[in-house]
């Protein structure tokens, strides 16, 4: 219910933006690719303890992020512009917690924790959706728009407050580990049913 109550506060300005963009013909991949620069570009910043440019480079990233959907439904979505941007966006969350660890190396675990946590939760969905497709099973939900907006909120406020970020980095790990096990039941209910 939140996510398409944000969905639509997200989806009229990306729209918008992308109406404004479509003279120009620049193709949804391309806003995918310069969305992945920026994201190596708030990690080197990240890294070198830049933490506010950083946290610009991060909001810069997910705008692009939004944008980059909002253009290819202007023109013609593919599966290629899907994945690459499912590829990148994975890629982005994790790297986030990987330039926090560069900046000071004895966030290292918390850093570690919050990736593996991100990745359980992506699995359980990815892998869920991979045999749902070869079963043709109901689907659970995948991506979470108030998933990913927490996950920036607890950047930001890490690159606000940057010696606090292994509490983030924890809090953040915990409940995505509390996601992947909501997904792994309702995935174990849903082939129960097949």
């Amino acid at each position: 219910m939140f996510d398409s109550q944000l969905r639509l506060l997200i989806d009229r300005p990306m729209a918008a933006l992308a109406r404004w963009l479509s003279p120009f013909a620049i193709p949804a991949n391309w806003v995918t690719l310069a969305g992945a620069v920026v994201a190596f570009v708030a990690l080197i910043l990240i890294g070198r303890g830049l933490y506010l440019a950083g946290l610009a480079a991060i909001l810069f990233n997910r705008l692009l992020d939004g944008l980059d959907g909002a253009v290819a439904r202007q023109s013609q979505p593919t599966d290629l512009g899907a994945y690459i941007d499912a590829v990148f966006d994975t890629l982005f969350f994790a790297s986030i917690p990987f330039a926090f660890a560069l900046a000071e190396p004895d966030r290292a675990v918390a850093a570690s924790f919050l990736i593996f946590g991100s990745m359980a939760a992506g699995a359980s969905a990815w892998i869920f959706m991979a045999f749902t497709q070869k079963e043709g099973a109901a689907g659970i939900p995948i991506a979470s728009v108030i998933e990913s907006l927490v996950m920036v909120i607890g950047f930001a406020v890490a690159c606000f407050l940057p010696e606090r970020f292994s509490i983030v980095a924890y809090a953040l790990g915990f409940a995505a580990f509390i996601v992947a096990g909501v997904r792994i039941a309702a995935a174990v209910n849903t082939f129960e049913k097949l």
